[in-house]
């Protein structure tokens, strides 16, 4: 329940959202700095609490940041 996604019906891109307090820009920096994952956050396109994805990407690229973003949101969590 943390994340909703909807599939975009075209394009190589995705927007999550997510179900945290902190702000998208601020959780992109820590992503970015933390886990070395690169995303562009909501809020610069007005849609605070969500968090623009690749999927154009070969799919081990994905599974890998997608890996990568659940270990970070475990360690948040506890």
């Amino acid at each position: 329940d943390l994340f909703s996604f909807v599939p975009p019906q075209a394009g190589g891109m995705a927007f999550l959202r997510y179900a945290m307090s902190m702000n998208s820009t601020e959780l992109v920096h820590r992503l970015r700095e933390e886990r070395g994952i690169m995303l562009l956050p909501g809020d610069v396109y007005g849609m605070d609490h969500y968090i623009r994805v690749g999927i154009g990407a070969p799919a081990h690229h994905l599974e890998a940041g997608l890996q990568r973003l659940a270990a970070f949101v475990r360690a948040e969590l506890t």
